[in-house]
């Protein structure tokens, strides 16, 4: 087989990228493979250029790299057509759909994945032109992912994330969404901090925001946060608390609904920007709908999501 593997150099910390480019190159080394190449990435838009490009010459691409390097794959590879699997090797610093689908992370692990692929097909959110594998999303934390500097990721990990957010968590307390969300059997209007379409579980470092979410289940899970009742910041502050006990579900104030397709209104024309895998990509008005069964997925031969 032929190996694409397509690099975020900034990504990960140098052990790890060392690491894994010893793993890669002995690939070559391998009877399973005959061709190894190595791509880095030089900057924003690059891992799609090379995947649309490159990646119907090869029968497995690697992403090596955090969500918006396996983002711009995934994009590449769909807008050129190219069904060559991808395998996911996370080098990020959340890394939600890799911890959510439990794809290997140590590089062993990785390299085993690799020398005996099996793939999986899974479902891809699409909206406006775009396809995103684990998340859209917009309003409160939305744009934190796009906010927070390579550097300060690279210094300070998850870390870096959620101090950005506190910055301006208390001043969008007070300055809420006015949205309207339907679904395939629902509708709901009105005040609202944030709104998701998520393919995982797994979103923003928090594991099991939703709960009941596969990525090959041909639906999305739709989460809103309602911005309703008194003390605005003691609620949200117990929802975030309850997410941790897996209790979030039953908040009043949290929404939740799996649908195959959502369409999502800012309903006092704000300029509500969306996010896909932590990268900024159009606004509302937005319709979102699921791809079923669409991207082939590399997963070790026991694979089992849980």
């Amino acid at each position: 087989m032929r190996l694409l593997a397509i690099i975020n150099p900034a990504a990960g910390r140098e052990t790890f990228q060392r690491d894994i480019y010893d793993m890669l190159t002995g690939l070559a080394d391998s009877d399973t493979y005959s061709k190894i190449e190595l791509r880095y990435t030089q900057g924003i838009g690059h891992a799609s250029t090379l995947a649309e490009s490159e990646g119907g010459n090869f029968d497995i691409i690697a992403a090596v790299g955090g969500d918006g390097t396996v983002h711009e794959t995934v994009n590449g590879m769909m807008q050129a057509g190219h069904k060559t699997p991808l395998a996911i090797i996370a080098a990020g610093t959340v890394n939600d759909f890799a911890v959510a689908v439990n794809l290997p992370a140590k590089t062993e692990d990785i390299r085993q994945m690799l020398l005996n692929p099996r793939v999986n097909m899974i479902d891809l959110g699409f909206s406006d032109g775009s396809y995103f594998f684990n998340v859209c999303a917009g309003g409160m934390l939305a744009d934190v992912a796009y906010r927070t500097t390579r550097t300060s990721k690279t210094v300070l990990g998850r870390l870096a994330y959620v101090l950005n957010a506190a910055t301006d968590l208390p001043v969008r307390l007070f300055r809420p969404l006015h949205l309207s969300i339907e679904t395939d059997d629902d509708i709901i209007t009105g005040p609202m901090y944030l709104f998701m379409a998520a393919n995982t579980r797994s979103v923003g470092g928090f594991r099991n925001i939703a709960p009941d979410s596969k990525p090959e289940d041909g639906l999305l899970d739709i989460i809103a946060i309602r911005a309703e009742g008194p003390a605005p910041i003691g609620s949200m502050a117990a929802l975030l608390v309850k997410t941790l006990n897996g209790s979030h579900v039953e908040h009043r104030n949290f929404y939740y609904k799996q649908s195959a397709k959502a369409t999502i209104v800012e309903l006092e024309n704000k300029e509500t920007l969306l996010d896909m895998d932590g990268e900024q990509k159009g606004s509302l008005p937005a319709t979102i709908e699921v791809v079923p069964s669409i991207f082939p997925l590399v997963v070790p031969q026991d694979y089992r999501q849980t």
